[in-house]
C-alpha cells in the first residue's frame, strides 16, 4: 500500500478535528438516534495493558465486631472473586471514495461551491466510520448484557472470533413457572418471585419488545393493575405506564423496554439483528454495572506519515488518507480497541422460554 497525496490535505488538516468534536457532540447527545445505552450503564476505564476482567462478588455489608478499646480489629475477608479475563478487541471499519468520488469532489470546489458543501461530501465518511464504532459497542453489550456472554464470529468476516463471557449466564438465573405465552403463565408471578430471591434492591427490570407484550398480556399485570388502583379487574391488557405504576408502587421497580436493532455488513450484505437474547429478562440495581473498557490503538503512538488523525472520546482513532491499493481510493476509517464489561455479580436473569424444572 502506498500513501500519496490526495490532493485535498490542507481542507483535511483544517477540517477533520473540528467535525469530528462535532459528531462527539452529535453521538453523545441525549437525544441522538439511535441511542446508545452503554452510555448510561458503563463507567470508561482505560487499560495501560490492553486486558480487562470482570468481577464477581457478594456486594453485601457485613456487621463489624464490637471489640474492647486497645484490642486488634478482626480482619475481615474481601469479597471479591475475579471471574473472567482476556486481551481488549479491536475494532475497525473503513470506507472509500473511488476516482469517480474524486473528480466528483474537484469540480465541486473547482466550481466554488460553498465550503460547507465540499466538506459535507468529503468528510461524510467520518460519521459512518465513527458511528459504526459505537454501534458495535452497543450491539455486544446488549447482547452481552441480555445472554451473560457473546461470540463475535462470521465465516465471512476478517480476523479471528472473539468470546466474552461476563460469568452470570449460569448464575442468578431463574426460569418461568411456565413458558410466557403458554396457557396460565404468569408473567407478574415470575418477575416478583425473582425480585423476592435477591439479595440487593433490583430498580429496574429489562426486557425486549415482544417479552413487554406478553407481560402486559398476561392475566396477573391486569389484576395487579386493578389492585394497586382499587378496582375490580376486567381482563383488560393495560398500558405499560399504568403496570409500571403499579409495579413501583409495590415492589419498587419498574420495567425498561429495549427496542433497538443493529444493522451490519458483510461482502456487501446488510443483515439487521435484535441483539437482545429472545425472552430474557435482567434484573438490574440503580447505576451503572460495568465499564467500557479501553486501551490505545497502537497507531497512535506509530502515526503514519501522509494520513491526518483525529481521536474522539480518547479511545476511537479517525484517520483519512489516500492509498494506492492497487487502485487509488481516499480512504476514512475508524479504530478501536475497546469493549463493554459487565461485572455480573448483583445481576439477575429470568428466562421467560424455559420451564423452571420442578
Amino acid at each position: 500500500m502506498a500513501i500519496v497525496n490526495s490532493g485535498f490535505e490542507d481542507r483535511i488538516a483544517a477540517g477533520l478535528d473540528p467535525v469530528v468534536i462535532a459528531l462527539q457532540e452529535t453521538f453523545n447527545g441525549e437525544d441522538v438516534q439511535p441511542g446508545y445505552s452503554f452510555r448510561n450503564d458503563l463507567g470508561i476505564q482505560y487499560s495501560f495493558d490492553g486486558t480487562y476482567k470482570t468481577m464477581g462478588m457478594d456486594n453485601g455489608l457485613v456487621a463489624a465486631d464490637i471489640i474492647a478499646l486497645d484490642s486488634p480489629l478482626p480482619v475481615k475477608s474481601r469479597p471479591a472473586v475475579q471471574q473472567a479475563t482476556g486481551l481488549v478487541p479491536k475494532i475497525g471499519t473503513e470506507r472509500f471514495m473511488n476516482e469517480t468520488d474524486r473528480k466528483q469532489l474537484r469540480t465541486m470546489i473547482r466550481s466554488n461551491e460553498p465550503a460547507i458543501r465540499v466538506n459535507a461530501r468529503l468528510f461524510n465518511d467520518v460519521r459512518h466510520v465513527y458511528g459504526g464504532v459505537l454501534e458495535q459497542i452497543e450491539w455486544r453489550h446488549l447482547q452481552g448484557q441480555s445472554q451473560g456472554f457473546f461470540v463475535a464470529d462470521h465465516p465471512d468476516n476478517v480476523g479471528l472470533g472473539v468470546r466474552v463471557d461476563y460469568g452470570y449466564r449460569n448464575q442468578n438465573l431463574f426460569n418461568a413457572n411456565i413458558v410466557w405465552g403458554q396457557p396460565g403463565y404468569t408473567a407478574v408471578g415470575d418477575l416478583v418471585r425473582v425480585i423476592e430471591a435477591s439479595k440487593v434492591k433490583i430498580a429496574r427490570v429489562r426486557m425486549n419488545v415482544a417479552t413487554k407484550n406478553l407481560l402486559l398480556a398476561s392475566p396477573d399485570a391486569s389484576n395487579l393493575v386493578a389492585d394497586v388502583n382499587g378496582a375490580q379487574s376486567n381482563g383488560t391488557r393495560p398500558t405499560l405506564t399504568r403496570l409500571n405504576e403499579a409495579l413501583q408502587t409495590e415492589y419498587g421497580f419498574v420495567i425498561e423496554v429495549v427496542d433497538r436493532s443493529i444493522r451490519y455488513e458483510i461482502n456487501g450484505v446488510f443483515t439487521d439483528v435484535d441483539p437482545w437474547a429472545t425472552g430474557q429478562v435482567i434484573f438490574l440495581q440503580a447505576g451503572k454495572f460495568g465499564d467500557l473498557v479501553w486501551s490505545d490503538v497502537e497507531e497512535m503512538h506509530t502515526p503514519v506519515g501522509g494520513v491526518n488523525y483525529s481521536t474522539a472520546e480518547q479511545f476511537i482513532l479517525i484517520s483519512q488518507y489516500a492509498a494506492k491499493r492497487p487502485s487509488l481510493r481516499f480512504w476514512t476509517d475508524a479504530q478501536a480497541v475497546a469493549l463493554p464489561v459487565i461485572n455480573g455479580y448483583n445481576i439477575l436473569k429470568l428466562d421467560t422460554t424455559t420451564p423452571a424444572t420442578t
